[in-house]
């Protein structure tokens, strides 16, 4: 390879200092408090302008020293490549058999997305087991704290349960006459919650909409008997709310948001996954251990995932600081230079706020409404619970408190990747998509490992934003799909997929 004869950086000290200076090599030495024959050696293009004699330069006000530094490595490289032709090396190419040996490929940065579809083979609730019982009620009941738990049963435990119930199941009709119409399925909790939040938005003022103002009218001239119920479970001591205020429909769709909440987060508490459930997550723990992982982000509020992960000896950092009681305070510090950060995009089962105002983290052996605080007590929030229900809600949730936190710990982390690896997401979250896209737009040679079992039907029912980019990533050859569901996919095929993408 043919390269211009380089200039020492040393020859432009007397062109553009020395001479117009009328300095000669010995007034120069004596300047710059080196010795003459130093000095001499570096102007002569026998010796390198070191980090010392640059700042010795800087200090005579003879440029800085930054700009001497570029220079002599700009010279000494092309110096080098001048001897470039007898230097024999070849292109290193990871070998993907070598997998099991765990970090043979840190030089590939991923990042992991992992949707409630990679928890589907834990043996959680699906979506329709959670609508059916926030519909139901069955088995619910509303304790003394005000929360809402399931002790079992096949009928709601109290009569207070059967108002916000009862008024899931007027929201989930409300959802199913819409969507059966205009997207061809049926309304789930997350619907619910979605309307009922609406409501409750529009009725105490955070939002105005006005196409909402039908709806939230025909809602509060229904509400009269929801309200009559209401008030007779108060006069028996399972007291919904205070009877003067029952027909308040702002109260009641909070107490609807909240009773979804506590239900969805209860049914994920409960259940315990065997240990063969979570054989799936073998995949993660490999990709962690064989690659540099820049972010591993999740959609569910489960916390099997954490649990299996850091079982397996995978060192992940999730902004919190363990406190008293291996209770945790959310401080958002994310430091990816000593673990793995691990992202809760939208929230957990065991996160909770508190009359502080502060966010923490509480093991499920502990009661969360009520902890110790140095000798006292700490209680928490009427609504403590910090859950992002539902795709739709998720797109202004997004842009606030703790999830615009970690939204911007999700846009810093992934942009370290060159490979965003998808599991078990549909791509239904327009706040999620909008980073996708922004993170593939943002770098060339940037790549997406999918895996599910059905990518046509993926793409067909993604959100529009996603459609439209998909044919230019198809185009560019940005996209791999493993068309398997997530648990039938075994380490070695996961590992290889993604480092046949990331290295091609």
């Amino acid at each position: 390879m043919a390269v211009e004869k380089p200039h020492h950086p040393g020859l432009s000290i007397v062109e553009n200092w020395l001479d117009p200076l009328c300095l000669n090599v010995t007034d120069a030495a004596r300047v710059l408090g080196v010795a003459r024959h130093t000095l001499s050696r570096v102007l002569n293009g026998h010796a390198a302008i070191s980090p010392e004699m640059a700042i010795r330069l800087e200090k005579a006000g003879w440029s800085d020293a930054e700009d001497w530094l570029r220079r002599q490595t700009s010279y000494d490289l092309l110096q080098a490549r001048q001897q470039e032709d007898s230097i024999e090396v070849e292109r290193y190419q990871p070998q993907p058999t070598l997998w099991e040996g765990h970090g043979v490929y840190r030089n590939t940065n991923i990042a992991l997305l992992l949707g409630a579809g990679a928890s589907v083979a834990a043996g959680f609730p699906s979506t329709q087991e959670l609508t059916d019982i926030v519909v139901s009620g069955r088995g619910v009941t509303r304790h003394g704290d005000g929360c809402f738990y399931i002790s079992g049963g096949d009928e709601p435990r109290v009569e207070a349960v059967k108002v916000p119930a009862g008024i899931a199941e007027r929201l989930g009709a409300e959802a199913d006459a819409y969507l059966s119409a205009h997207g061809g399925r049926r309304g789930d909790y997350e619907d619910i919650y979605f309307l009922a939040r609406q409501a409750l938005d529009e009725a105490c003022g955070e939002m105005e909409n006005p196409a909402l103002g039908g709806f939230v009218d025909d809602l509060r001239a229904g509400m009269s008997s929801m309200a009559a119920t209401a008030t007779e479970a108060n006069g028996v001591g399972a007291g919904l709310i205070e009877p003067t205020v029952t027909h308040d429909l702002e109260i009641l769709m909070r107490e609807t948001c909240k009773y979804v909440a506590d239900v969805v987060s209860q049914s994920l508490v409960i259940h315990q996954p065997a240990q063969d459930r979570v054989r799936h997550l073998n995949a993660i723990e490999h990709a962690c251990k064989a690659f540099n992982v820049a972010s591993l982000a999740t959609l569910s509020h489960e916390t099997h995932v954490e649990t299996f992960l850091r079982g397996r000896e995978i060192v992940l950092v999730d902004g919190f600081t363990v406190q008293q009681d291996a209770v945790s305070l959310w401080t958002g510090n994310v430091p990816a230079d000593v673990a793995i950060p691990f992202l809760k995009l939208r929230g957990s089962v065991d996160w909770y706020r508190y009359t502080d105002g502060q966010i923490r983290r509480v093991p499920h052996n502990l009661y969360p409404l009520r902890i110790g605080d140095e000798g006292s007590f700490l209680y928490a929030e009427h609504s403590p619970r910090i859950l992002l229900i539902g795709p739709t809600n998720a797109v202004p949730e997004h842009g606030s408190g703790i999830f615009r936190e970690l939204r911007y710990c999700f846009r810093s982390t992934i942009g370290r990747a060159n490979t965003m690896v998808v599991c078990g997401y549909g791509f239904d979250d327009g706040g999620v998509n909008s980073e996708l896209i922004d993170w593939y737009d943002g770098k060339d040679g940037r790549r997406f490992v999918i895996v599910h079992p059905e990518p046509d039907r993926l793409v067909e029912n993604a959100r529009g934003a996603i459609r439209k980019n998909w044919e230019t990533w198809k185009k560019n050859d940005a996209v791999s799909i493993i068309e398997r569901r997530f648990e039938d996919v075994e380490a070695p095929e996961f590992v290889e997929t993604i480092a046949h993408t990331a290295n091609r």
